[in-house]
């Protein structure tokens, strides 16, 4: 079976929504990881909060990484081909687009929506960034 074979049978939405899944996921693990990891080395810096600075950057950072990661994997099982610097681009892109624009959507007036619009779109965004490649 060819990769054109295989990546035909799936319709486009249902491929960017797995690939999305799978960025989902690996951000999830590597966001944890990357912010367990930031804590640990920044702790007992800037006043005793270097721990939890370094938390939450690392975790946002990892989870972009991750997700971006998660994001190529599926996409090269799916497709069997695809750059990785378009995932990259696009969790970057996603996780800036919901930063900059939290405050005119209100998105950080709740803890809640804000942590899930930092969840789904970069992954999302990725996903798209990558489907645009085939």
């Amino acid at each position: 079976m060819t990769t054109q074979t295989k990546s035909s049978k799936l319709a486009p939405a249902v491929r960017v929504l797995i690939e999305a899944l799978a960025g989902c996921v690996a951000g999830l693990a590597f966001g944890a990881l990357a912010g367990l990891l930031a804590a640990r080395l920044f702790a007992g810096t800037n006043g005793g909060w270097g721990d939890l600075v370094g938390a939450v950057v690392g975790g946002m950072a990892g989870y972009v990484l991750g997700a971006s990661l998660g994001v190529f994997a599926a996409g090269r099982r799916l497709r069997g081909r695809g750059a990785y610097w378009r995932c990259l681009a696009g969790s970057v892109a996603g996780a800036a687009l919901v930063l900059l624009l939290a405050e005119p959507l209100r998105l950080n007036a709740s803890p809640a929506l804000m942590q899930a619009a930092l969840a789904i779109v970069p992954p999302i965004a990725a996903a798209l960034l990558f489907d645009r490649a085939a």
